[in-house]
């Protein structure tokens, strides 16, 4: 609004119009159309995610040291898992030969397989414990950095 004299009048006329259109009904109506047009994919899971899912929720335990634990689920109850314990003792037998000749590879080797029975990855097993067990063939590893300094004259 503006307001105030004038100094002169005029006697030519003034139009002025105004066309409103209520463009929240208008994003409303395009919003409904997107959402019914939209496809929503539909998510599959099979039985046997169910399942493994309520295995989970079932056995799922935290124990004192705060870890959470799961039980293995095992599809096939009569699984064959060879003759592993022949296989690993092997190549332990390699590797103790190896060890004579490579004392620093053993301290480490025996450092590493510390570490790993600490933070509970592996465990011992008695000779005479029944059980269904998997014996991890192992072997060392050892990348060793040197620096080499070449000269050039």
């Amino acid at each position: 609004i503006i307001s105030g004299n004038t100094s002169r009048f005029s006697s030519g006329s003034l139009h002025c119009g105004l066309i409103t259109k209520d463009f929240e009904t208008l994003n409303d109506t395009l919003k409904s159309f997107w959402e019914i047009e939209e496809i929503v994919p539909t998510k599959f899971v099979s039985d046997e995610l169910k399942k493994c899912d309520e295995y989970f929720l079932k056995t799922m335990t935290r124990d004192t040291n705060g870890h959470f634990c799961v039980e293995m689920s095992i599809k096939d109850k009569d699984i064959k898992l060879g003759q592993s314990k022949s296989t690993a003792i092997r190549r332990l037998k390699l590797m103790e030969r190896r060890f004579v000749r490579e004392p620093h590879t053993k301290d480490k080797y025996v450092e590493f397989l510390q570490e790993y029975e600490d933070l509970d990855h592996m465990q011992r097993v008695k000779e005479e414990e029944p059980g269904l067990y998997y014996y991890i063939p192992h072997h060392a590893v050892m990348l060793l950095l040197t620096l080499r300094v070449k000269r050039l004259s």
